[in-house]
């Protein structure tokens, strides 16, 4: 296990046991699937204790000489519901994770320096190409200011 990291100084061993263990094992952070899973495996078990503690409550209360033990937990059916809710929300989030189109930022860079590339091969003029250089370094690729929209043509004919 890494001695550095978010959980670094986590002191209790079993933890960070756990946490070599997965370490070990992950290999895309981003990949959710398996947490569906044990979402799904997590409803099934549920709904397997809550038949069988119903069927528990119902031999105590159908026992009149009292030799049933009481179930020790009562369990809420509406428990099972908020784990399918759970599982839902981890589906959306995989599904907007995997629509997002996102590119890497040396993808971009690449298809940037391109276009440069092919302006300069069609446009001459260097009063033209400067302006172009000019607003294209202005531009701000922020994710909260899009900063995109370039100022009106006749601004740039000026």
């Amino acid at each position: 296990m890494k001695k550095h990291g978010r959980y670094s100084t986590i002191q209790h061993e079993g933890l960070q046991e756990k946490l070599g263990q997965l370490e070990a094992l992950e290999q895309d952070v981003m990949d959710l699937t398996p947490e569906v899973q044990l979402l799904r495996v997590l409803v099934i078990d549920y709904v397997e204790r809550y038949q069988e503690f119903s069927e528990a409550l119902i031999a105590w209360h159908a026992d009149g000489a009292g030799k049933t033990s009481k179930p020790r937990k009562v369990m809420d059916i509406t428990d099972a519901g908020n784990l399918i809710e759970k599982i839902s929300r981890t589906v959306q989030r995989i599904h907007q994770i995997h629509s997002s189109g996102s590119i890497t930022l040396d993808t971009f860079k690449r298809v940037v320096e391109s276009m440069g590339m092919v302006v300069a091969s069609h446009v001459q003029e260097k009063r033209t190409l400067d302006a172009i250089e000019t607003e294209w370094s202005s531009l701000a690729l922020e994710a909260k200011d899009p900063g995109l929209n370039p100022p009106p043509i006749a601004e740039l004919e000026a």
